[in-house]
C-alpha cells in the first residue's frame, strides 16, 4: 500500500538516508526543507542517484519563520499536503511541536515519527533504560526540550489516539564526524 510520507527535516543525516528509500519502497515522498539551496546529506548507496532525488518532491518551508508570522502556519502548511504519515527530524523544541500536531490530528493522518533523542534519559540511569521507567532530569536544555515533547506527544496519544512513534536514537553520526563512545 502506498502512503505519501512527509519528511521534514529530508535532507537531514536521517532524511537524506530516509528520502529514497521510500521512493524504492513505492511511496509518495516530500521533503521539506528550510532553504531552496538545502541539499541531501549522503553521497553513496541510493540516496546519490537522481533516479531517486527526482522523485522526492521538495518542498521549501522554514518552520520558525512561518509560525512567526503566524502561529501554526507551519502546521497547517504540512497538513494541506494531505499526508499519511508525517516524520519529523527536526522538531527541538515543544512550541514548535504543540502547533504542528494540532494542525495535523484527524482521522487522515495515520502515523506520525517525532525524531527524538536517548538523552531525556538522563547520563546517570542504570542501562539498559526501561521504556515504563519514569524520566530523570534530563541533562542540559536539548534533553529537557526533548523530554518536553515527548510528554506532549505521549499524552495527545493517551488522550486523543494520535497516531505517534517517539524514536529515541542515539547521537547521529555522518560524513567527517567521528562516532561517540
Amino acid at each position: 500500500h502506498s502512503m505519501k510520507v512527509v519528511v521534514i527535516g529530508g535532507v537531514t543525516e536521517a532524511g537524506s538516508y530516509l528520502c529514497p528509500r521510500l521512493i524504492q519502497q513505492g511511496h509518495e515522498c516530500v521533503c521539506v526543507i528550510d532553504d531552496a539551496d538545502d541539499k541531501p546529506y549522503y553521497a553513496h548507496g541510493p540516496e546519490q542517484s537522481d533516479d531517486f532525488w527526482s522523485k522526492v518532491e521538495r518542498v521549501v518551508l522554514n518552520r520558525a519563520a512561518l509560525d512567526e508570522e503566524a502561529s501554526g502556519l507551519f502546521g497547517i502548511q504540512i497538513s494541506a499536503m494531505k499526508p499519511d504519515v508525517i516524520v519529523d527530524l527536526t522538531c527541538h523544541t515543544l512550541e514548535a511541536c504543540q502547533p504542528l500536531v494540532r494542525a495535523v490530528q484527524g482521522p487522515s493522518l495515520k502515523h506520525f515519527i517525532h525524531a527524538g533523542s536517548f538523552h531525556v534519559y538522563s547520563s546517570n540511569v542504570k542501562r539498559p533504560w526501561v521504556e515504563d521507567t519514569p524520566r530523570p532530569l534530563p541533562n542540559g536544555l536539548y534533553a529537557v526540550q526533548q523530554q518536553q515533547i515527548e510528554g506532549f506527544l505521549l499524552k495527545a496519544y493517551k488522550q486523543n489516539h494520535f497516531p505517534v512513534t517517539v524514536l529515541l536514537h542515539g547521537g547521529l553520526v555522518g560524513r567527517g564526524w567521528a562516532p561517540l563512545n
